[in-house]
């Protein structure tokens, strides 16, 4: 149907509703992931529709990476691409280095894989001299993909990716490296033919997209969902060139939303020129529409741009996706969003969720095709639905789309049947001729077979299926051989994590004794300390007793007695001022004194009763004896106050002395208690040393045998897929067969 006959064809209001009901969830869901922030739903039929949004959106999130925000600039890998890539810290890269490391990377669209693999060899000049040739078979970039493969075991591409590795060589690592490897070679050749186009300033955006999706589709393997794929990364990269302001690739993903919002136009899913006008149509009505759930998402988005601009107000390219002027949505928004309305819609149906349907087209064109669902075969299409009365696309022309990819691997399953026939036991010149045949020549092959075809086809299809039953049965053991295996060696993990648990718990309580003990060794050694300082002065004082003490004891020795000279009483006099320098020597070291206080006063009184009994014999005359008797009685009384004076300050010296032996009788058994404390403490602290030693040891064993155990479990994961992968293929072998025999049933 052309376009004008389109521009006739009136978009239901009631479907576009559920549409814009859609999109307020998306930027619900935007809001929550992309910026931490929960916005309410004012809207209530978007808020009836937000619990089934929520189960459907779930699984797509986290590793699984299909999930698209209202924002593609947001999504995963293209949030990656320029915060990276295009806003990177690379300043080696121009803009065309940056635009050919975006091919790279959308290659796989793995950030780690990136960065570890991939990006330190585009920071070397040698990479850029041949770009081709580092993604060679042996080129250096792919051996460091196949190391980090090998040495991490972490995806390649993302899951989002649904296409099956072509068999390049028998290792499963260095396949898919090279697969991945071969469409880097592709989607750079792609970057070298469209990066003139973008540089060209003379050509219009409207030539310039037709010429890049162009030179995108002519690329081996790439197609429609390709040139959307990459046309809106270059979009992003470069929004002044406004590629899809206008135009956009249409993927076959969106026919099945084109057709709930246009119930009555026929599409020719075919057909791109079609699905193009029938966007163009949508979008349109869409930017014109007025109704509540349509007023209530440009509310909500303008909530959600706020956030963003406060968020990423550093990078230009994000801000300018994130400013949408109400009434202008553009044509790639609506397709990118019309491919997850009809993934949602999918799931309500296959839930049995009413949704309000007002057509029942959408659901005709996604179960009349056969394709891979999870690891599992979906039904073929029936012979009646094989007629294609509703225009739905062909299997060859879904196979581009993510999530309507048709069994790709059927050409290899076909290779699998002739493999396995030609193994069964066949007799008869019919089973040579089928065992060297294609699965189509086995039409041939009964044909020409003696009798009548359909016995023949019959007698050779007895023969075949019990080969079928026998490898479908052998590749079954082997998976549920595989899978006890797994669980076996899950329950060794277990088991190791459990002994790893013990030990941890043993080595908590030691590591706590440990630091208690250090604790106390350390509040030990800070109260001895004070002890060691006052035992020191103690120290000090003692010597400075002993010193003082033995210079008295010097001076009362080396002391020369006063000399008498011609008068008396000045010779007194000059004992008086003896003795009062001696006293004052006593103030001055007062600790002296204990030494000198036997001899001093003694020495004074036996020195008066000479003077006294000498004076009396000397011929002296009275007056002059009165005198000098008066100056041996004062010299006696004095002597006397010395001795009172003395024997005070000896009382009070050997008082402080007693105090000082007691202080430091007291810090010696401190230090001494204080020392055993420490003993004891240290001796606690090695015994958890050693135990913690023993507990570390156990830990590192069970880390080992932990390790040892998760080889084993990856070996035996492998084991499982590869039997599981070849389960899936016996599988659509015998749908396959069971295809053809219908077929000749019919004829």
């Amino acid at each position: 149907m052309g376009t004008g006959s389109l521009e006739e064809i009136q978009v239901s209001t009631k479907a576009l509703e559920e549409f814009f009901q859609f999109l307020q969830c998306q930027l619900r869901m935007e809001a929550l992931q992309c910026f931490q922030q929960e916005l309410e739903l004012e809207d209530p039929c978007a808020a009836s529709m937000w619990p089934h949004f929520q189960a459907w959106v779930k699984p797509n999130l986290g590793r699984k990476e299909k999930w698209m925000p209202f924002h593609t600039v947001l999504g995963v890998h293209e949030l990656f691409m320029v915060q990276n890539i295009h806003h990177g810290p690379v300043a080696s890269w121009d803009s065309k280095r940056k635009f050919f490391a975006m091919f790279v990377f959308r290659a796989h669209c793995k950030g780690d894989f990136f960065r570890e693999a991939q990006l330190p060899h585009l920071l070397l000049e040698s990479f850029w001299k041949n770009p081709l040739s580092q993604f060679s078979e042996n080129g250096q970039v792919t051996k460091s993909m196949l190391e980090y493969r090998r040495r991490t075991k972490q995806p390649l591409q993302t899951m989002a990716f649904r296409c099956i590795p072509a068999r390049l060589c028998e290792d499963d690592d260095e396949n898919l490296v090279r697969n991945i490897a071969l469409r880097t070679r592709t989607l750079l050749e792609v970057a070298g033919q469209v990066w003139p186009i973008v540089c060209d300033s003379a050509k219009s955006p409207e030539a310039k997209f037709d010429q890049i999706s162009r030179e995108i589709q002519r690329g081996h393997g790439l197609g429609d969902t390709w040139a959307k794929m990459l046309m809106a990364s270059i979009d992003i990269a470069y929004p002044d060139l406004g590629l899809l302001s206008k135009n956009c690739d249409v993927g076959v993903g969106a026919v099945g939303g084109l057709r709930r919002l246009m119930p009555n136009s026929g599409l020719d899913a075919e057909a791109s020129s079609s699905r193009l006008a029938a966007l163009k149509l949508v979008t349109k009505a869409a930017n014109r529409c007025k109704r509540p759930s349509v007023a209530s998402f440009w509310q909500l988005l303008s909530k959600v741009e706020r956030v963003a601009h406060q968020r990423y107000k550093k990078m230009p390219l994000i801000m300018k996706q994130v400013a949408t002027v109400a009434g202008a949505l553009s044509a790639v928004t609506v397709q990118v969003q019309l491919c997850e309305w009809r993934q949602l819609l999918e799931f309500l149906e296959k839930n049995n969720i009413n949704n309000n349907s007002s057509s029942n087209n959408n659901s005709n064109n996604n179960t009349n095709s056969n394709r891979v669902s999870g690891k599992r075969l979906a039904p073929l299409s029936t012979s009646a639905s094989n007629n294609n009365t509703n225009n739905n696309p062909s299997v060859a022309a879904a196979s581009e789309d993510e999530d309507d990819l048709p069994l790709k691997g059927l050409a290899q399953a076909s290779a699998k049947l002739r493999k396995i026939s030609s193994d069964a036991a066949l007799g008869g010149d019919a089973a040579d001729v089928a065992a060297s045949s294609s699965a189509g020549d086995a039409v041939e092959c009964v044909k020409v077979a003696a009798g009548s075809p359909e016995a023949r086809y019959v007698e050779v299809l007895q023969r075949w299926s019990p080969a079928f039953g026998r490898r479908l049965l052998e590749l079954t053991r082997k998976s549920a051989a595989a899978a006890a295996e797994m669980r076996r060696h899950q329950e060794a993990v277990a088991a190791a994590e459990a002994k790893l648990g013990e030990a941890a718990a043993i080595l908590q309580p030691l590591e706590k004794a440990l630091k208690e003990a250090e604790h106390q060794v350390c509040a030990a050694s800070r109260r001895i300390a004070p002890a060691d300082r006052q035992l020191k002065r103690c120290s000090q004082l003692v010597d400075s007793l002993d010193a003082v003490v033995e210079r008295s004891q010097g001076n009362v020795d080396d002391a020369e007695p006063p000399v008498v000279g011609s008068s008396i009483q000045e010779d007194a006099e000059a004992l008086h001022r003896e003795v009062l320098q001696h006293v004052g020597e006593e103030e001055a070291v007062s600790s002296s004194l204990s030494g000198s206080l036997g001899g001093s006063p003694a020495t004074l009184r036996a020195l008066g009763e000479e003077l006294q009994a000498a004076w009396r014999q000397l011929p002296i005359p009275g007056g002059a004896g009165d005198a000098l008797s008066n100056a041996a009685g004062g010299t006696l009384a004095f002597a006397e106050v010395f001795r009172r004076a003395l024997g005070r300050k000896t009382a009070r010296l050997q008082a402080m002395c007693d105090v000082l032996v007691t202080e430091e009788d007291a810090a010696q058994a401190a230090l001494l208690e204080f020392q055993n404390d420490y003993e004891a403490q240290n001796i606690a602290s090695n015994e958890a040393m050693e135990r913690s030693r023993i507990a570390r040891a156990a830990y590192d064993e069970a880390g080992k045998a932990l390790k040892a155990a998760e080889a084993q479990c990856s070996a035996v994961e492998a084991e499982y897929s590869r039997c599981r992968t070849a389960e899936v293929l016996a599988e659509a072998e015998i749908v396959a067969l069971q295809e053809l025999s219908a077929s000749f049933g019919s004829s």
